[in-house]
């Protein structure tokens, strides 16, 4: 479906898939590209996509192998500030290894999120609803019990 609805909307539609019996219904459905990710060492596929949608029915393996740059395949796929939309439901953890290193780089840092703290109620709401209306937020607003 995914495809369809980005395809009438008139994106660029790159389909990846591990193998390619999907293929003739992808270009059907309006794909212009399509590429089969299995055993794939590098995809060369011209323009680096501006977004990635990932609807599979798993996650795919993020972890860093493309070398010498040893980012992910996924990711050796995307421009610089690309977007992910992970759209996959899965019952692992989405998990990429840059965030992972970021995470580990904040908890050994001691490095905690800077917030503004309202009260969880609804003059907590209103308060933090009106001072983003008027753009009095400087940080992440978090209501608190």
């Amino acid at each position: 479906m995914a495809i369809l609805f980005l395809a009438k909307m008139g994106a660029n539609v790159v389909v990846f898939s591990s193998s390619g019996s999907k293929r003739e219904e992808a270009m059907q459905l309006g794909a212009s590209q399509f590429y089969v990710t299995k055993d794939v060492a590098e995809f060369k596929i011209g323009a680096p996509l501006t977004h990635l949608i990932v609807t599979t029915s798993f996650l795919p393996d993020w972890r860093p192998r493309v070398p010498p740059i040893h980012i992910c395949l996924f990711l050796s796929a995307i421009k610089p500030q690309g977007t992910i939309f992970p759209l996959t439901v899965s019952h692992t953890n989405l998990v990429l290894p840059v965030v992972l290193r970021m995470l580990e780089f904040t908890a050994h840092n001691h490095i905690e999120p800077v917030i503004e703290r309202l009260p969880m109620a609804k003059s907590g709401v209103e308060e933090g609803m009106a001072r983003l209306s008027n753009g009095q937020v400087r940080y992440g607003v978090v209501l608190v019990a």
